[in-house]
Formats: structure tokens, sequence, C-alpha cells
């Protein structure tokens, strides 16, 4: 009887040793199991919920370099020699006035004009003296000729010794040789509506009557 409870007890010690090690088999293998699905269904990390690791939190892109504005290439004169060529080459003639104005004339032309260069404009003035005529006849087709200028702005100018029409333009930013010969077509035919301009009506006689006498304009 005590050879049989020795041999039953041997038994069962091996019974339960060969459970234990297939528990734990089967634990290392769920356990692989487990953990590749979870991989698989999280994604890469940051993606789908799985933790961050702190180093993608932390780390940042290189910044990039402030932009560096680029200077205007050339100088006032450099620009000012670029506008005088290209005025020759319309047949000016340029003087050069000790007040940084300078004066552009033509043979062929009937209408001469200053100019300045500054640091972001060019700047056209021209003068044209007129005889004494209606002031308001002037006013108003100066005022036309305002609405139905391109670039130029047109006014009339009243002094001691008589009265002139002034008229402005200005290019915006430095020389540009195409930006400047389409400026230049512009103010020629804006220029040119004070030469065709309308001959003024004014008052003659004791009669009241209003004959049509041209009134004289000199370009300066």
């Amino acid at each position: 009887m005590t050879l049989f409870l020795h041999s039953l007890r041997g038994t069962y010690s091996e019974f339960l040793a060969q459970i234990l090690a297939r528990c734990a088999v089967w634990h290392t293998r769920f356990w692989t199991i487990f953990s590749r699905v979870r991989r698989e269904v999280a994604g890469p990390p940051g993606v789908g919920g799985a933790p961050v690791p702190p180093s993608a939190v932390i780390a940042l892109p290189p910044a990039l370099p402030a932009p560096v504005l680029t200077p205007p290439i050339g100088t006032e004169g450099d620009v000012l020699a670029q506008i005088v060529a290209h005025l020759e080459f319309f047949d000016y003639a340029v003087r050069h006035d000790p007040d940084d104005w300078h004066y552009a004339q033509h043979p062929g032309r009937h209408y001469n004009f200053h100019f300045r260069v500054f640091t972001h404009s060019i700047r056209l003035h021209c003068r044209v003296d007129i005889a004494d005529a209606s002031r308001a006849a002037w006013l108003l087709f100066l005022n036309d000729a305002n609405n139905r200028s391109a670039m130029t702005s047109f006014g009339l100018v009243e002094e001691a010794d008589g009265a002139y029409i002034r008229m402005k333009g200005m290019v915006a930013g430095t020389y540009n040789r195409s930006v400047f010969a389409m400026v230049m077509d512009m103010w020629h035919d804006d220029l040119d509506m004070v030469m065709r301009k309308p001959k003024f009506v004014e008052q003659s006689g004791t009669d009241g009557v209003g004959d049509t006498v041209p009134v004289p304009v000199t370009v300066h």
C-alpha cells in the first residue's frame, strides 16, 4: 500500500510538471501573437493613437533663414545715365542743371520738358506758357485733358508775369527700358493734347459777338 501511494505521488508530480510546462509554452505563444497583432493594428509610432516617442515631440525642423531684401541694382547716377542714353536715342539733347533737374530738348518736337531721378521714381515736368485768353475756357479744356490723359496731370498756374500750363508725370520705380519707352509714348501723347487745343472764342469789339481768335502757345 505504501509503495502504491509513493508511485501515485510520483506520477502526479510528473503530470503537474507537464501541465505547468505546457501552460508556459502557451503563455509565451499567446503573448507573442498578441504583441504582433497590437503592433499591426496600432501602426507606426504617432499614428492611430500609438504613443509618440519623446524625441519626436521635442525635435523641430531647422528654422529657415530670414529673407534678404536685395537692394536695387545701380545708383541714381547709373539710372540717370541710362535715361539720358534712352532720350538721346529719341534725338533729345539733355542739359544738366545744378538743381538736379535735367532739361530734355528735341529739335523736331513742339515740347521740351524737365525730368529728375529720385530713389524710387522718375518725375517729368513740362511748362507751356499761354497768352491772355479766357480763364474759364482754359480750365474747361484742361479739365477735359485730365480726364483723357494716360499719365499726365494738367494744371493752370497764374502768376504776376503771366499764366502757364503745368504738366506733370511720374514713373514709379527705377529705370526699365521697356517701361520707360511705354511711358515716353504716353507722355508724348498727353503733351500733344495741348498742341491740339481748340480755338478759344473771345469777345472782340463792342457788339458782344464772339469771334474765333487763335491763342498762341509757347512751350518751354
